[in-house]
């Protein structure tokens, strides 16, 4: 079973492409403004295009959240 992103509102999606290593965090609040709340973490990974070297391919991951003025991964 994949997780929904609306089991998960206030996290974030830490990528970094496997090909330029470039990163990004991606609010998943954000991310339910354009997608359904079932839509899952595994559906975001495998449409993942870098906007650095504009590749397509699913991108190492970590679920975050934030707490306080930090993260902490989840």
């Amino acid at each position: 079973m994949e997780t929904q992103l609306r089991v998960i509102p206030h996290h974030h999606i830490h990528m970094e492409c496997r090909f330029c290593k470039h990163t990004a965090d991606v609010a998943v609040k954000v991310l339910l403004e354009k997608y359904d709340g079932s839509t899952t973490v595994g559906d975001i990974i495998r449409k993942a295009r870098c906007k650095n070297c504009n590749r397509k391919s699913e991108p190492d991951f970590r679920l975050i959240w934030k707490i306080g003025n930090g993260y902490s991964e989840g």
